[in-house]
């Protein structure tokens, strides 16, 4: 079985980032000569894990079908031109889940468990015109402790950096200390923003994951880039 698949369709090649806010990205290029459609709803599969994500940019040149999805329904990406702008909206005595919550329904994605924001109420907040992860930037500004993270369903939500969930892992590559970084061979895509990842030489948090997949690596395994703290 193909270790990663979009909507079942075998991948060639895989770039996937995940940082600690926000969507994920991942290019692909695809086994076949049919690209996915832009703005498509589709499932990534690496490994056992599925996540839901939208289909910013198709084509297939030269047979060769490539696309980029991104977490969720793609509103929240680094892409300026043809994101929603938000409408003004002026609160008093609102929760910032509310807020969130409006924020987020307004740009197209669906809101997650955001319980974390319940308890901070805020006295005055006011959206302007602006990108709707310009939004959430600023709610999370007064929430430093928690990340905007996409669930593997596609919703977003307010999560605590607790790394309580250990993936282990003793196929390590490399240690790069002055990049912060870990390079391991895995077959699976568990290790996410907030997991510790445990090895032969330590235990290390992760606060960013690269998976690379590459036909012309002849170990058959993806690797995986893990920036911890």
């Amino acid at each position: 079985m193909a270790l990663a698949l979009l909507n079942g369709q075998p991948l060639l090649r895989l770039d996937f980032f995940q940082g600690r806010f926000g969507s994920w990205t991942a290019d692909c290029q695809l086994q076949g000569e049919d690209a996915p459609t832009e703005g498509e709803l589709v499932q990534l599969q690496i490994g056992s894990v599925v996540r839901v994500g939208t289909v910013e940019n198709s084509g297939a040149p030269y047979a060769q079908p490539r696309c980029r999805v991104i977490g969720g329904a793609g509103k929240l990406g680094a892409r300026q031109v043809d994101d929603v702008v938000l409408d003004p909206i002026d609160y008093r005595q609102v929760t910032l889940s509310a807020v969130m919550t409006d924020i987020l329904v307004s740009a197209g994605e669906v809101p997650g468990d955001l319980s974390a924001l319940d308890d901070t109420v805020v006295p005055q907040w006011q959206i302007v015109q602006e990108r709707a992860v310009q939004a959430l930037q600023r709610i999370f500004r007064m929430r430093p402790d928690l990340d905007l993270v996409c669930e593997h369903d596609g919703s977003f939500s307010a999560r605590l950096r607790d790394f309580s969930v250990t993936v282990s892992n003793d196929d390590v590559r490399g240690i790069k200390p002055q990049e912060r970084q870990l390079v391991l061979m895995v077959d699976d895509s568990a290790i996410e923003p907030g997991v510790t990842v445990s090895t032969q030489y330590g235990n290390y948090r992760c606060e960013r994951i690269q998976y690379e997949l590459d036909p012309t690596d002849t170990r058959s395994s993806l690797t995986a880039r893990v920036w911890y703290t």
